[in-house]
């Protein structure tokens, strides 16, 4: 009889225990995704933004230099013409991708003039620029801007200098701001 006795007060007990547990997952019908959720919702919050940003690569550098470059001695025909641009704003639209607009329009206004008949080339050179070829030193300073500086000696045109490149990453890298400095004596 003792068993009978506490065999039903077992049943009892995980019965009513069913029906608790029941009728709290009724009222509350996604305890644990809701749970969930908010756990990954707090570690999406707290996640670094450095983890979602690439880094800054020697690829990167000799892209966005060679690339900015090849804007400014771009195809051109016997009248300096340039062959694929009719407007600056098209120009624009090339720099804006490697550079900020603080960056390009130095170089823009300097090297093309844009006419009735589309955009043409000052014949001239080349500003002192990155040579993939010289040792440089990187330096990050943030997981957002990169410095590369680099000392150019055997340059005849300009002379010996140092360049000094930032590049900004927002939606990707680009060259933010370029600065020369000449290292000939005075």
């Amino acid at each position: 009889m003792k068993r009978l006795i506490i065999s039903f007060v077992t049943v009892v007990i995980v019965a009513s225990g069913t029906v608790f547990v029941s009728a709290y997952v009724m009222r509350s019908p996604r305890p644990v995704s809701e749970s969930y959720e908010n756990r990954l919702t707090a570690v999406n919050v707290k996640a670094p933004i450095t983890q979602l940003l690439p880094a800054f690569t020697e690829r990167d550098l000799v892209t966005l230099t060679d690339c900015y470059i090849a804007l400014i001695k771009q195809e051109i025909d016997d009248d300096y013409c340039l062959v694929d641009v009719t407007t600056t704003a098209e120009l624009y639209q090339g720099f804006d991708k490697i550079a900020t607009r603080d960056v390009s329009e130095a170089h823009v206004s300097y090297y093309f003039t844009e006419k009735e008949d589309g955009v043409y080339l000052r014949p001239t050179a080349l500003p002192p620029w990155f040579e993939k070829d010289t040792p440089y030193r990187l330096t990050q300073v943030s997981d957002e801007e990169v410095i590369v500086e680099q000392t150019i000696e055997d340059l005849e045109l300009y002379g010996p200098y140092q360049i000094r490149f930032w590049f900004s990453y927002t939606d990707q890298w680009r060259i933010s701001q370029v600065d020369t400095i000449s290292l000939e004596p005075n």
